[in-house]
């Protein structure tokens, strides 16, 4: 449980509310911004997710924090 919750300071350490972010779903790229940082009981363990409001479907998704990377300039004009 220790290394959990290691894990989860990381994860706050990397992540803020407010930040923008980038992630993959299905080969797409999503972009959005952090409304709120939890954990998720899965697989025996918790887990850090993110509550992320996605600018292209225009509502909000549950993200595992692995799948995140903070937005850089480089990153929009891609």
């Amino acid at each position: 449980q220790d290394c959990d919750g290691y894990a989860f300071v990381r994860v706050l350490n990397d992540f803020s509310v407010g930040d923008g972010v980038l992630w993959s779903k299905l080969g797409r790229k999503m972009t959005g911004v952090i409304s709120e940082l939890h954990l998720v009981f899965e697989g025996g363990r918790e887990v850090a997710h993110a509550d992320v409001f996605c600018f292209e479907k225009e509502q909000k998704h549950d993200v595992l924090c692995l799948n995140l990377k903070i937005i850089s300039k480089n990153d929009l004009e891609a």
